[in-house]
């Protein structure tokens, strides 16, 4: 897999999410630990003290992100299902000159067609990811459109992008104090269709991208893309006929300032909430000290 922009910023989104869980995690075990103290020797009266509430702030933040993730991640599993589901109902023998296409886009049997007249397509499922190209983008394209547009869903298929999205549209809510990730997810978003439409475009030329851009701009409308482990294209469009223009790959979404600041005031909220805590308690060594050794 080669690390373009896309996989270096999805690094990125990956990095910042597995540090903040893992320090979230070690903070939570110790403030659990406070608290199981509190009510194993002062009963549940042991609540009003300042260590047991600062505690519960924390775990009441975290509570939250951890069950806006599982609503996200429960959704998305649902959407993911029912898109497959319909693309099944939908499914219609490939044609030849489809078929061929997939061989030669080393997409044999990963390629689904839809019987239906609007012209799209989309890489959809996690294991394995596949295609989905209408009948009315099909029969709309020529055959050089038709190599563009699934060397295009060929980079999503390569780098696995639904299961990438899945993660990220996870991960987002289960942090909601870090609204910097948003614009990560954003960023990667853009960059990996980007992507995508240079190596249809280095492959086959400007002019089928062009061509294939210029017949299948919207999704399916009857088909839900954006909460399951789909890529489709819906906001990202501008940004791509910038680089079809200029044939380079432009500048995307950036950290927006009020973001990065508003995530750093939420690290500091976490940790106030932490050492506020363990402060009350008596600090790390007491909290060692009693909770380590047994005191």
């Amino acid at each position: 897999m080669k690390l373009d922009r896309a996989n270096r910023v999805f690094a990125a989104f990956l990095g910042v999410c597995v540090a903040a869980l893992a320090l979230i995690g070690a903070a939570t075990c110790a403030l659990v630990a406070i608290l199981s103290y509190r009510l194993q020797h002062d009963g549940v009266g042991a609540i009003g003290g300042a260590d047991a509430r600062w505690a519960l702030a924390f775990l009441i933040v975290l509570g939250i992100g951890s069950l806006l993730a599982a609503l996200s991640l429960w959704r998305q599993v649902l959407a993911t299902h029912r898109l497959v589901r319909l693309v099944a109902a939908q499914r219609l023998p490939v044609p030849r000159r489809l078929a061929a296409a997939a061989a030669r886009a080393e997409l044999s049997s990963r390629v689904d067609f839809v019987d239906s007249e609007e012209r799209f397509s989309f890489t959809y499922s996690i294991s394995p990811p596949r295609v989905a190209v209408s009948r009315g983008l099909y029969e709309s394209v020529s055959e050089r459109e038709l190599d563009a547009v699934l060397e295009h869903e060929r980079y999503h298929v390569d780098n696995n992008d639904p299961l990438k999205i899945a993660l990220t549209r996870t991960l987002v809510p289960a942090l909601p104090l870090l609204p910097a990730l948003r614009d990560l997810r954003a960023g990667y978003a853009a960059s990996r269709e980007l992507a995508a439409d240079r190596r249809a475009m280095k492959r086959h030329g400007r002019a089928a991208l062009t061509g294939a851009l210029a017949k299948a701009v919207a999704g399916p409308a009857a088909m839900d893309l954006e909460p399951a482990a789909a890529v489709g294209d819906s906001e990202t469009i501008d940004a791509r006929l910038t680089q079809l223009e200029i044939g380079t790959e432009p500048s995307v979404a950036h950290l927006r300032l009020v973001n990065l600041l508003l995530s750093v005031m939420g690290v500091g909220v976490m940790v106030a909430l932490f050492a506020g805590s363990v402060a009350a308690f008596g600090g790390l060594g007491e909290l060692a000290r009693r909770v380590c050794g047994g005191a």
